[in-house]
């Protein structure tokens, strides 16, 4: 097996970093890339640029093809990378007069992870989209994966309205009120 090149490994760690944090221009300027050749700085540069430049191409042109952009596509993207802890034999509890939604369990260490891309609520106005109106990011397996706020959750459950979604609403309400 061929080595890696210094350049190829500062620009996966710079994307990883990226991926995890958000951008930051700084991150082609940082110790990791100064202490390079003078070649292998501009190599790890066209690298992280071109990946880039690729994903920002690609986002380009799936977005007009998706009716909820970043909603179905994040899921199978997750279902891709994590498969070997999908767990397949899972079904989740039938709410499909209420709820639907690309729906996936996973097995992690600690708790299992569920994701649901695409997700719709079935109320007065017939199915409608959930919209998550601000999200933070939480490290799974390696990869910052987007998550409703917790201030967000609370809305969110509140608005299913089933008697568990309402009592984790106050649990969460209670344990991200800012008098604590």
């Amino acid at each position: 097996m061929s080595k890696v090149s210094p350049a190829r490994k500062a620009a996966f760690s710079i994307l990883k970093t990226m991926e995890k944090f958000g951008h930051s221009d700084t991150l082609l300027r940082g110790r990791n890339v100064e202490i390079l050749s003078e070649p292998d700085r501009k190599l790890t540069t066209a690298l992280v640029l071109g990946v880039l430049r690729g994903q920002i191409e690609l986002d380009r042109r799936v977005q007009p093809l998706l009716k909820h952009p970043n909603a179905k596509l994040d899921a199978e993207v997750l279902i891709a990378l994590w498969h070997d802890r999908l767990d397949a034999a899972y079904l989740p509890v039938t709410g499909a007069d209420r709820f639907r939604s690309r729906f996936a369990r996973f097995r992690f260490p600690g708790l299992p992870l569920e994701l649901m891309g695409g997700l719709e609520l079935h109320g007065p106005q017939g199915w409608q989209p959930v919209r998550v109106r601000e999200t933070v990011r939480a490290d799974c397996g390696g990869i910052a994966v987007p998550i409703p706020a917790p201030a967000e959750q609370v809305r969110l459950l509140q608005g299913f309205a089933r008697p568990k979604d309402l009592q984790r609403a106050a649990l969460l309400a209670a344990v991200h009120s800012p008098d604590r």
